[in-house]
């Protein structure tokens, strides 16, 4: 994000990367379950504040060197599977549609039956979140695997970190 607000004429003076539950946690495999949680928001309104601070004194952000982040540079490109989707149970489905809604790439058409074009489909997990009736879900093992292995190597609690 540093990179591309710089190369659009912005000058970063902050950065922050906060904990979410992760699109894959479930109660069976829980990942960074119930996160955000109260301290992080504590965090991240000290984090803010801090920030409102600094730009209280604009004169004393010139001359600041580049925001330096973590991250893996050169980028690589990510090239998602055009083999993996959630799929429906048509029998849990109502066809609200919440799903197709929830898709950030419309791979989910709502018709006499609920489907997804998986070379559309980037793995957010957004309409398995939306679904009231959890008719959407995975059934593919490639994010079986992948949430097993968080749900395992990612219990201990991470901290946000702070660039500034």
């Amino acid at each position: 994000m540093r990179d591309l607000a710089t190369e659009q004429g912005f000058v970063p003076i902050a950065a922050a990367a906060f904990i979410g539950e992760h699109s894959y946690s479930t109660e069976a495999t829980p990942i960074a379950h119930g996160r955000p949680d109260a301290l992080d928001l504590v965090q991240a309104q000290e984090f803010g504040a801090m920030i409102r601070e600094r730009l209280a004194a604009p004169a004393a952000l010139r001359g600041t060197p580049p925001l330096q982040a973590s991250g893996a540079y050169p980028y690589r490109e990510w090239i998602p599977p055009t083999d993996v989707s959630p799929i429906t149970d048509q029998a849990l489905c109502v066809k609200c549609s919440d799903c197709a809604r929830a898709c950030p790439t419309a791979a989910i058409v709502v018709g006499e039956v609920v489907a997804t074009a998986p070379a559309s489909c980037i793995l957010c997990t957004a309409c398995v979140k939306k679904c009231p009736t959890g008719a959407r879900k995975w059934d593919h093992p490639r994010i079986g695997r992948s949430r097993e292995w968080l749900s395992t190597n990612c219990r201990e609690r991470k901290n946000p970190e702070l660039y500034v």
